[in-house]
């Protein structure tokens, strides 16, 4: 989500070569991207992505597998879908996807997301869900919303579906509705680190009991699990300070302390931070995909040989399990 932003096109397309010549191919964008969204740039990620698969020839071309996401209304964002609509048209989405299918320059993408609710829920650092009694009218609009999306499915535009920075609910509906669509693969995906396992409550459970993929996103806290802004530091070269107070939503005190145990974990057991907020996530059974990033080679290969390591031994998985249970909302 950095491409286009503060990453240039060349940047970009160095990641991107480093990635796919290391033999992985899963990619996963946004047509808000980059982020922070503006209006001049929406749609420039996709665009430099296009560019970077044209660049292959047809037999490599078909081993990328791209994602993206149809971004829902936003009061601040008024550019992204101009209606607010609580249910999501066919016609809308279709247009919507056909457009990123030419700015990617392929003919089919591998998940077709929905970017996020256009309720409040407990997301994007928000910890509690408030009801506003209607959920009800929720259900039937996210049910035509996803009867909406799979329909996608059977004209060949995408592969799969899926909704992003989502509640357990529209987990609840989607899979209702996919009775009809039992040959696709269904998708959700949150954000999912130590600082905020909150996926662990409920979502886990259902797409464990229903068979639905979670790909977790921000799996570094926006850099914050790589420890690099403990005692108040703010390197230049960080989304921190380059963006002021866009990404602050994993900054405050019981962070830093929660960081400064996790620390002492890793020291006992000889580990990186960054290694351990990775491998931790491939502990969690119905995790799918972890989504990486990062504005160099070096970050993405050292996130590869993370995460080739696979899951956490047990005994280093229970000390952070009880760790950060010890900081979670809950208090009984």
């Amino acid at each position: 989500m950095q491409m286009g932003g503060e990453l240039s096109k060349e940047k970009s397309f160095e990641l991107l070569n480093y990635y796919y010549l290391s033999g992985y191919y899963k990619i996963d964008t946004a047509q808000m991207y980059p982020v922070p969204s503006t209006k001049e740039k929406f749609n420039l990620t996709e665009n430099i992505i296009g560019e970077w698969v044209n660049t292959f020839s047809s037999v490599d071309k078909n081993k990328i597998q791209i994602s993206t996401k149809f971004p829902n209304f936003s009061n601040k964002l008024n550019y992204l879908r101009k209606i607010n609509n609580p249910c999501i048209s066919y016609e809308e989405l279709k247009e919507s996807l056909i457009c990123s299918l030419k700015r990617l320059n392929i003919d089919c993408v591998e998940t077709f997301f929905i970017h996020w609710p256009n309720r409040e829920i407990n997301n994007f650092g928000k910890s509690f869900y408030q009801s506003k009694y209607n959920e009800n009218e929720i259900c039937s609009s996210l049910e035509e919303t996803y009867s909406n999306l799979l329909e996608l499915t059977k004209e060949g535009l995408c592969k799969s579906v899926g909704i992003s920075n989502e509640s357990s609910l529209g987990l609840h509906c989607l899979k209702k509705i996919s009775a009809n669509f039992k040959q696709i693969s269904l998708y959700i995906q949150n954000s999912y680190n130590l600082l905020n396992p909150t996926v662990d409550i409920n979502i886990s459970e259902f797409c464990l009991a229903t068979n639905i993929n979670m790909q977790a996103h921000s799996p570094l806290a926006f850099g914050v699990l790589t420890g690099k802004y403990r005692n108040n530091l703010l390197p230049k070269d960080s989304r921190r300070f380059i963006n002021p107070n866009y990404f602050d939503r994993y900054h405050n005190e019981r962070t830093s302390a929660l960081i400064e145990c996790l620390l002492k974990i890793c020291d006992s057991f000889e580990l990186n931070l960054t290694e351990l907020s990775y491998r931790y996530l491939l502990n969690n059974a119905s995790v799918s995909e972890i989504i990486i990033g990062g504005k160099n080679t070096l970050q993405i290969k050292e996130a590869i040989s993370f995460l080739s390591k696979g899951e956490l031994p047990r005994e280093i998985y229970k000390e952070v399990f009880d760790l950060i249970t010890n900081y979670s909302i809950t208090a009984w």
